[in-house]
């Protein structure tokens, strides 16, 4: 499995079938940041129980692009092409981690999000942001502070950066900076400092 560094981006490989079901901190050989991974419970490219995500968009290869990325890390996903029915299957059985378009059809994203966050049921689904148009200083807030959401991801960005943003959500990690601010890295199973993939 190929996880990257948030802090500066380099890549790491890591033994999927010693590491199952592990938590672990990472050191980055490169800058040095902690950083945190948990690995799924089962081999690349099967199911992993009780990890869903659920992928709102209406652009149906993206996000059957997004599905093959997340079944490489063990990840089930599952499609909604408009903002109703994304609605209908997260009160149906909710998943660990939804990605919403930002302009998605039905429901724009605030609107799913302020909805998800008001139903009984759904509180602790995470709410992943997706931009399709590409901007150097779109969502430079806090994604807090994004109509409530707990992460964004450009398009652009998808192939490198989705995995790592819905495993740090999945085990509610902090972000690498507040890590190197004192965050509590006690939790974590194993401590590793990876070496750099070409």
């Amino acid at each position: 499995m190929i996880v990257k560094c948030p802090s500066c981006g380099a890549r790491f490989r890591l033994d999927q079938t010693k590491l199952a079901g592990k938590r672990l901190t990472l050191r980055c050989s490169r800058c040095r940041s902690p950083f945190r991974v948990e690995m799924p419970h089962e081999p690349a490219g099967k199911s992993s129980s009780g990890t869903r995500i659920l992928l709102a968009h209406s652009d149906l290869r993206l996000c059957q692009m997004m599905q093959d990325i997340l079944a490489g890390a063990g990840l089930s996903a599952e499609i909604a092409q408009d903002g109703e029915a994304a609605l209908a299957l997260m009160e149906k059985d909710p998943p660990r981690v939804v990605v919403v378009d930002v302009a998605l059809q039905g429901l724009y994203a605030f609107e799913v999000v302020e909805k998800v966050r008001q139903r009984p049921g759904l509180e602790q689904v995470k709410v992943i942001l997706l931009s399709s148009v590409y901007s150097k200083t779109a969502y430079k807030r806090s994604p807090s502070s994004l109509y409530n959401a707990d992460d964004y991801i450009e398009k652009h960005h998808i192939p490198d950066d989705l995995v790592p943003k819905i495993t740090r959500l999945i085990i509610d990690a902090a972000p690498a900076g507040d890590l190197r601010t004192g965050g509590d890295q006690g939790q974590a199973e194993q401590v590793v400092v990876a070496a750099v993939t070409d």
